[in-house]
């Protein structure tokens, strides 16, 4: 639970692991209290030791501010001063295509603009080629327009799956690369595009970050992927879905992991990977990493992302049953639709 300890200081605190919460921000979801930080460090103590992980990311630094107004005009006018760039914003600009539906600015909403904007420092000229990017890549790939039946093969062995919210609300994104199960590699981009598309839709009370759950215990020499997916996922998340993420867990990563994952960083900018969680050994019931997890995502953390969980099939991912998980998609596909219809028709 969440409690406020009075002065400046304030624990979250679950049996053995402490979440040092004095360098957050206080917000109201629903009228509850709740933590969140604006990419900031804070200590966890577990057991002996202390640890540095990401603060607790769940809502955007407010826009609603002079300055943020400000900036996100100035933005406009930015992109307004470059012919692409107009010319992709019209093509964007349908109020069906905002996220929720019904904005008249179509994709680039006010709190789209501001996501780049503090991902870029606030600077407006960068930030300004960073939404291109982003309006390039999603014209190629049209994540909008993809629906559930197009791509459910790629979905049957939980390789990519959204498995519901955690304590935060936030999305919770399983990722399992060893249950890969096409050689389609343009097919496999084009699902990860529908799956982070659909985890903005199942941002619900302002909330706007989302957890990446990365499966690795598995991950081998003969399952690498190759290094076009590698650099297109960390392009959607770092750049087509600027300041969504809230946490990425990299669990139960072995040796072939770590010598992969060296040749990446350069990849990510400092800001992701100040978010970038790993969980290696011990995860029984009051470990410290367990505690940790209990923290960050929630008690049922190990039944939201699988870990731990038996797997239905041998090239399944654990704790994925495709029949359940896909009933819930393609009702929730059904009624996001439905409200992008009623946009489309006005």
């Amino acid at each position: 639970p969440l409690s406020n300890q009075g002065g400046n200081s304030t624990s979250i605190s679950s049996r053995s692991c402490t979440l040092n919460a004095h360098i957050l921000s206080q917000v109201s979801l629903r009228g509850a209290s709740t933590w969140i930080g604006f990419d900031k460090m804070a200590e966890v103590e577990c057991g002996k030791g202390v640890k540095l992980v990401p603060a607790i990311h769940v809502f955007q630094e407010t826009k609603d501010t002079k300055e943020a107004k400000i900036l996100i005009d100035e933005l406009r006018a930015e992109i307004r001063a470059h012919t692409e760039d107009q010319e992709l914003a019209d093509f964007f600009k349908s109020p069906h295509l905002s996220t929720p539906p019904g904005d008249p600015n179509g994709l680039l909403t006010d709190s789209c603009l501001w996501r780049f904007l503090v991902a870029n420092g606030k600077k407006v000229k960068v930030a300004r080629k960073q939404v291109k990017e982003m309006m390039l890549w999603r014209k190629k790939r049209t994540p909008h327009t993809i629906r559930a039946t197009e791509i459910e093969h790629q979905a049957v062995t939980g390789k990519v799956a959204i498995r519901g919210l955690d304590k935060y609300k936030r999305p919770v994104v399983v990722l399992d690369n060893s249950k890969e199960n096409t050689k389609d590699l343009d097919g496999q981009m084009r699902f990860l595009a529908w799956s982070l598309e659909r985890s903005q839709r199942c941002m619900m009370d302002g909330v706007e970050k989302q957890v990446v759950f990365i499966h690795l215990a598995e991950f081998s020499m003969m399952n690498t992927p190759p290094m076009a997916a590698t650099k297109e996922t960390i392009h959607m998340l770092q750049t087509c879905f600027a300041e969504t993420l809230g946490h990425a867990v990299l669990y139960q990563c072995g040796y072939v992991f770590k010598m992969f994952f060296e040749g990446l960083k350069m990849l990510i900018d400092p800001k992701t990977a100040s978010k970038i969680i790993t969980i290696t050994g011990d995860v029984s019931a009051n470990s410290p990493n367990d505690s940790l997890m209990r923290n960050l995502i929630g008690d049922n953390w190990k039944e939201l992302t699988g870990a731990e969980q038996k797997k239905l099939k041998k090239n399944i991912s654990p704790g994925y049953n495709h029949e359940e998980h896909w009933k819930k998609v393609v009702e929730e596909e059904e009624a996001y639709f439905k409200q992008v219809a009623a946009h489309q028709q006005n």
